[in-house]
C-alpha cells in the first residue's frame, strides 16, 4: 500500500481520472496546513509527501526540518511546488526535498514526477 499526501490546493488541480493515484493500492491523504501535514504524516507515515512553499500554517522550512530530524518521520520523499522565482527556488531547495517543480505546473507533469519518485524508493 502506497500512501500519499497531498496539499490540498495541488490536489485539487490534479484530474486523477485514470492515473496510479485511483489504484486500489494508492491511498490519497490532502492536508490544508502544513500542521496538517505534521500530523498527518506522524499519524500515517505517508511514503510521499507533496507540499507547496506557501502552504498555511508553519513555514515550510520548518516542516521539512521537523520530519527530517525526525528518525520515525524522515524517511518520506518530499516533493515541492513554489512559485517561479529565484528566491522561492532557493527556499525550496533548503527545506531538503527530493524534487522541486515550479508553478504553475501542469497536472500530467505532477503525476509523472509522483510516479517517478515513487517508483525509484
Amino acid at each position: 500500500m502506497k500512501k500519499i499526501l497531498i496539499a490540498q490546493d495541488i490536489c485539487r488541480a490534479i484530474r486523477r481520472g485514470d492515473s496510479f493515484l485511483e489504484r486500489a493500492d494508492v491511498v490519497v491523504f490532502t492536508a490544508a496546513t502544513n500542521d496538517e501535514t505534521l500530523e498527518i504524516h506522524r499519524r500515517e507515515r505517508v511514503q510521499l509527501i507533496i507540499t507547496d512553499l506557501d502552504m498555511p500554517g508553519m513555514g515550510s522550512e520548518q516542516l521539512c526540518s521537523l520530519i527530517r530530524k525526525d528518525p520515525e518521520l524522515s524517511s518520506v520523499l518530499m516533493l515541492m511546488i513554489c512559485p517561479r522565482s529565484v528566491a522561492a527556488i532557493e527556499k525550496s531547495l533548503r527545506c531538503d526535498v527530493n524534487g522541486l517543480l515550479v508553478r504553475p505546473v501542469e497536472p500530467a507533469l505532477l503525476l509523472a514526477r509522483t510516479e517517478q519518485l515513487l517508483d525509484a524508493a
